[in-house]
């Protein structure tokens, strides 16, 4: 009884965790990313702002569940240093789609013309946010 609800309490703190790391990823993004003045107003919904917590909790606890499966074969990690290396540079590396994703998809809520173009601002944004997502999950 006492490991489920251990079990329960983790699975929260992870939503939690994941729903927070969501709102500063979409904040930043759109406060600081190469989106015009006169559009950040618009994308400021309780809509958009629930979408953003739904899909960052659904990466996160999709991430989780890998790691858990992938934990089981921990003793082969430990002799494979390489399988090692490769599942956390996947983890990173689907970290760093989910911000461009969401930085894509703001633009095109917001009616950006180009919304998958980057620039200079964008993609220093979306480093950052990365950067900080990396040490949150790691």
């Amino acid at each position: 009884m006492k490991q489920g609800m251990n079990s329960v309490n983790r699975y929260l703190w992870d939503v939690l965790l994941y729903a927070c790391m969501g709102c500063f990823s979409y904040f930043f993004l759109v406060h600081y990313a190469d989106i015009p003045v006169r559009l950040q107003d618009r994308l400021m919904t309780f809509h958009t702002f629930l979408a953003v917590i739904v899909s960052f909790c659904g990466v996160g606890l999709s991430m989780r569940y890998i790691n858990e499966r992938l934990l089981t074969y921990y003793p082969y990690f430990l002799r494979n240093k390489r399988m090692l290396s490769a599942r956390l540079i996947a983890a990173a590396v689907i970290l760093l789609l989910s911000n461009y994703l969401l930085l894509v998809s703001v633009k095109a809520l917001a009616g950006v013309a180009s919304p998958f173009h980057l620039q200079r601002s964008g993609l220093t944004v979306i480093l950052l946010v990365w950067l900080v997502e990396l040490v949150i999950v790691g």
